[in-house]
């Protein structure tokens, strides 16, 4: 099996949004390709989350790291680093849209 890694980007979440950040990563967490089996499941975050939630989210998905990246990159460039970043033969992306 190709090794794998999930990159899903924040950038300009807005806090209404984050019951689906929430869902997004629980039903990541149900996955029968287990998220503990990736090489790496990245939450790029731009500094629009509190770090109380971020802790939390961290606490609750044991898999899950989060990176900071600049405020206001645009769209492109958000995904150059999504791309970028893994070391994997797949790479799987996602926004908050």
């Amino acid at each position: 099996m190709p090794s794998f890694s999930i990159v899903i980007e924040t950038s300009n979440l807005r806090l209404a949004r984050v019951g689906r950040l929430r869902r997004a990563l629980a039903s990541i967490a149900e996955q029968e390709l287990s998220p503990h089996e990736a090489e790496q499941v990245v939450l790029l975050e731009d500094g629009g989350l509190p770090d109380d939630l971020l802790a939390e989210l961290g606490d609750t998905h044991r898999w899950l790291t989060t990176r900071r990246i600049p405020t206001g990159l645009g769209y492109g460039d958000q995904k150059a680093i999504s791309t970028a970043l893994p070391h994997a033969d797949v790479v799987a992306t996602g926004g908050d849209g």
